[in-house]
């Protein structure tokens, strides 16, 4: 979960020259079309960092880098969750947090530390979408994955159809569902990492998540797009 929500000022949607798009891939004419799906996930497995089961902490916005970074370097195995619980450590020390379940992060701290420190040995070029619509997302994510803030609805409600990555429905999720130890409720920070027509893959949780629009439309709350820099 997230302490607080980003206060970064909205800027243009990112343009990107060939040689800042991931590895693999070619600029992209403006006037080509989009293909009707993406997944920049394919091939890769997921696995949880340190947010998932006894001793959990809330370290989402660091996890979701770890994601991304996984996307960038074609890791095909869950990437080692020590150099990123390390990162989360230090950041949430540093806004005067204690590590821990209830410790968030600024999405805006963890960027700005991506950005000019590095990550995990990965540094990252970042920007914030102006707008979460279709179109929008779309485009973004046929360069590359998004880090993004979704407002998670009570584990009461059935607004979503959200798993957690032992396979357990969002709804049975609560402060004293082990091993979870809190409830999946608020602000949380995924790695989007593709499209379909239905709606958007999210990487949480150590594993891909699809979500429709419809969800999107209703939990998003802001989105970055993200290349290695």
């Amino acid at each position: 979960m997230v302490g607080g929500r980003a206060a970064i000022g909205s800027v243009a949607l990112l343009v990107v020259a060939a040689a800042a798009l991931l590895p693999g891939t070619s600029a992209r004419a403006a006037t080509s079309p989009l293909p009707a799906s993406v997944d920049w996930a394919q091939g890769l497995s997921f696995g949880p960092v340190g947010n998932v089961g006894a001793g959990a902490v809330a370290d989402c916005a660091v996890a979701a880098v770890a994601d991304i970074e996984q996307v960038f370097l074609r890791r095909p195995e869950p990437a080692d969750p020590a150099p990123y619980l390390a990162a989360y450590g230090a950041l949430a020390r540093a806004s005067g947090e204690t590590p821990g379940p209830t410790a968030g992060l600024r999405p805006s701290d963890v960027l700005a530390a991506w950005r000019a420190r590095g990550i995990a040995g990965t540094h990252a070029t970042t920007r914030r979408l102006a707008a979460l619509d279709v179109a929008t997302v779309e485009n973004a994510l046929s360069v590359g994955p998004l880090y993004s803030v979704l407002d998670l609805p009570s584990p009461a409600s059935t607004a979503a159809t959200w798993v957690d990555a032992r396979g357990v429905a969002l709804t049975a999720w609560s402060a004293s569902s082990a091993p979870a130890g809190y409830t999946a409720r608020g602000p949380h920070v995924v790695a989007v990492v593709g499209y379909d027509p239905v709606g958007v893959l999210v990487a949480t949780w150590g594993f891909v998540q699809p979500i429709t629009w419809a969800e999107w439309h209703v939990l998003a709350t802001a989105a970055w797009a993200v290349l290695p820099a």
